[in-house]
């Protein structure tokens, strides 16, 4: 039996689930969740460590459902997740510095998630970047590459992101940088 906060939790997971399939133009029924209940209440009673403890992954993305829903599925993983809704958002605040790895958008409002980067890179805040964007033109590729960003591109292949931000955090922890790499 579930208490109040769990099916919250659940009927919170089951929002963000649906709000992302819709903003991707999916209007399947969620029969993957309906037939594994155990499963996702496995994932939700499952108590996180204290956030102080936990890597803060910064998310930037112009589009509320999917940052909300990608804030929910590193959350699930482990991270603890602060969210922005444009690059001058996050600029503005002033604490990028705070994080352990980025996941920026490249295709948002006003200035570029590329150009967000190297904004923050001229402030000397060196956090582990991550672009995701879909159909990235030649020139987003070799600007990323450039800037030793790797793209994980739209939509994700099964947990190609969260491997992305656990392989940056681990460069980052090593103490290798990737214009060394490359």
């Amino acid at each position: 039996m579930l208490g109040a906060a769990q099916e919250r939790r659940v009927l919170i997971l089951l929002s963000h689930i649906k709000a992302a399939d819709a903003a991707r133009g999916l209007t399947a029924p969620l029969k993957e969740i309906a037939a594994a209940p155990l499963c996702l209440l496995t994932i939700m009673t499952t108590s996180p460590e204290p956030s102080s403890s936990r890597p803060l992954v910064i998310v930037v993305d112009d589009d509320g459902a999917v940052r909300n829903s990608r804030k929910f599925s590193l959350e699930i993983e482990g991270f603890a997740v602060r969210t922005y809704s444009d690059g001058q958002e996050l600029l503005n605040r002033g604490d990028a510095s705070a994080g352990s790895c980025l996941i920026i958008d490249h295709n948002l409002p006003g200035i570029s998630g590329l150009e967000t980067i190297a904004r923050l890179r001229e402030e000397h805040v060196n956090v582990p970047a991550i672009l995701i964007t879909s159909h990235p033109t030649l020139a987003t590729t070799q600007n990323a590459r450039q800037a030793h960003v790797p793209i994980v591109e739209k939509p994700f292949l099964e947990n190609a992101l969260i491997d992305e931000v656990r392989a940056a955090l681990k460069r980052r922890d090593d103490g290798i940088d990737r214009a060394a790499q490359t």
